[in-house]
């Protein structure tokens, strides 16, 4: 089991002007998720590089993003999501005046990454592979949790599931549990209490844990203020699970 507290998370330096929260991998206890929260630095970027074993997908925190995915060229911005399918160049710049977060998610433990070559033609235009806020619309997952879904394989995924979930007070989710795959749930506003196998911990923001394949898991918001958490899955939608009391 892992929970990984925002205190606690690992803070690397991945490149000149970007810095890394380690939230999920090997050295938190997952095997089968990288999650990472990048902060770019203005003017700074991630090259143009592919991963040849790995979706990659990037969820738009803060700040303005300038996406370069399969050689075109377009803006993300907070909440928005950007899939790379595997193998697909790709690059981020930060091209706003304030610090670009974002998370990273790999859908696997062990990502391979190729630097390659900038295309030199560039379109101007946004990729199939990402969903915009200003475009999505929400459905009622459950009474009190509506749930936007901005990757899988109906933008191209081959083994990534990714959802937002956005909980009234008092809102909850089934407890259930995977037969075998982990979930990544990252607490992005607001207080969220989530069963845990027989345990019961209090998630704030920049809280993440991570069920392991069998273990039960749900989350309730038990505060009179909306909480949203994302669910991340590294197997394709509808990923399988099995409901319990």
């Amino acid at each position: 089991m892992s929970v990984n507290r925002r205190v606690d998370q690992e803070v690397v330096e991945l490149m000149p002007g970007v810095t890394g929260r380690i939230l999920a991998n090997r050295s938190t206890g997952s095997e089968m998720l990288t999650i990472t929260e990048a902060t770019i630095a203005p003017g700074a970027e991630i090259g143009y590089h592919r991963h040849a074993n790995a979706d990659e997908t990037i969820f738009v925190l803060e700040g303005s993003a300038e996406m370069v995915v399969d050689g075109h060229r377009f803006t993300a911005g907070p909440d928005d999501t950007v899939l790379t399918p595997r193998g697909r160049g790709h690059a981020v710049r930060n091209s706003g005046d304030s610090p670009l977060k974002f998370i990273a998610i790999f859908p696997i433990p062990d990502r391979e990454i190729e630097p390659l070559d900038t295309p030199s033609e560039i379109v101007e235009g946004r990729v199939s592979s990402a969903t915009f806020r200003e475009v999505s619309e929400p459905i009622e997952f459950l009474p009190g949790v509506l749930r936007y879904e901005m990757a899988g394989d109906f933008i191209g995924a081959e083994s990534t599931y990714f959802s937002e979930l956005v909980f009234s007070p008092e809102g909850w989710t089934q407890t259930h549990y995977h037969p075998a795959h982990e979930e990544g749930i990252y607490c992005l506003s607001g207080e969220i209490s989530a069963a845990f196998g027989q345990d019961e911990v209090l998630l704030q923001a920049g809280d993440i844990y991570v069920p392991p394949p069998g273990v039960r898991h749900g989350n309730r918001n038990r505060s009179s203020a909306g909480a949203r958490v994302l669910a991340i899955h590294p197997v394709l939608n509808p990923p399988p699970r099995v409901d319990v009391d």
